[in-house]
């Protein structure tokens, strides 16, 4: 299938190419690369735009903006399409800003369980150190208490209600 309509440009730095098909008799397609989909996506919704991830070109799933082919929805996609080349409307960089902010949010807060799942509880450990690493340079030492004397300066603390983690570092020197 090849397109009726192909353009390249830049923004911000980003090559974007966007492709416009006669997916079947009712419905046009953009295609166009990830980038583009993100800054302008609420420009191709509010003229009637849905996106999906697996239309189906030369027998290959891909995704794409999907229109109805009629003629008033045409002239507005080739209209909001000139607006974007020219530069009338602005990308939205802040959404995806906002979208990686939440994603490493997310990342954080799972990997924070699996990292507080790792420290042994009260019940559940058999010492109250772990060394962690000891060699010629430093010596790091886990220990899951407040109490007792400490090897090292802490570098890291972690306590919740159920389990406590303290990072000390020796450096060695002058060896």
């Amino acid at each position: 299938m090849e397109p009726y309509w192909d353009e390249n440009f830049t923004k911000n730095d980003n090559k974007m190419n966007v492709k416009l098909y006669k997916y079947s008799p009712k419905s046009i397609v953009l295609k166009s690369d990830k980038t583009f989909g993100r800054y302008y996506s609420q420009y191709l919704k509010d003229i009637g735009g849905r996106f999906n991830r697996s239309l189906t070109f030369n027998e290959v799933k891909s995704p794409g903006w999907i229109f109805s082919s009629r003629q008033e929805n045409q002239d507005k996609l080739i209209s909001t399409l000139e607006k974007i080349l020219t530069g009338e409307y602005e990308p939205n960089i802040q959404r995806d800003k906002d979208e990686d902010k939440e994603k490493k949010m997310k990342k954080l807060y799972n990997t924070l369980w699996q990292f507080i799942d790792l420290i042994p509880g009260e019940d559940e450990r058999e010492e109250d150190s772990y060394i962690y690493l000891d060699n010629e340079n430093m010596k790091i030492i886990l220990y899951f208490t407040e109490e007792g004397e400490k090897e090292g300066e802490c570098i890291y603390k972690f306590i919740s209600n159920r389990k406590k983690l303290f990072v000390h570092q020796v450096e060695k020197l002058g060896k």
